[in-house]
């Protein structure tokens, strides 16, 4: 625990939950085995390693929210509540609040905006651009809709 400005020189590996505050600077490779809690800003001078994204590890929460991960394989997902931690499906790709929220098997299908494919569980290869696109849809496949909430309601 660290309670003021400093250096840690080294190798580093943290085992229970570390509160850094001030200016904490670390230099080496830093080993986070449990929690670490950072009171204030973060600047990192190299890469951020991340194991693969689980229902409990490798993602990136903001307010007890998920926002950035990458469940299911070949997929990513970016914005609070985009994707969710029980999909199968692979190669989805969602950006912004709420995209493919509920997608469950689906495969190879973008939603760029808020809610953009919300619905969708099963369905493929669809692209969904714009707040609200395709937001209902739920089981079709080869739908492209581009706009704010272009097509919400057409299925």
């Amino acid at each position: 625990d660290s309670s003021g400005p400093g250096i840690i020189a080294g190798p580093l590996d943290v085992y229970g939950l570390t509160h850094l505050h001030d200016d904490t600077t670390v230099s080496g490779s830093v080993h986070l085995l449990s929690a670490l809690d950072l009171n204030g800003a973060a600047t990192i001078g190299g890469n951020i390693y991340l194991p693969a994204t689980t229902a409990n590890s490798g993602g990136i929460y903001i307010e007890g929210n998920r926002t950035l991960h990458a469940y299911s394989d070949y997929s990513f997902f970016a914005g609070k509540n985009a994707g969710n931690f029980t999909s199968n499906g692979c190669g989805n790709t969602g950006f912004g609040d709420s995209a493919l929220t509920n997608v469950a098997s689906g495969i190879l299908n973008v939603a760029v905006g808020h809610s953009a494919l919300h619905d969708l569980t099963n369905g493929d290869r669809n692209t969904a651009l714009g707040n609200g696109a395709l937001e209902n849809l739920v089981d079709g496949s080869n739908n492209t809709a581009i706009g704010d909430n272009a097509l919400v309601n057409a299925f």
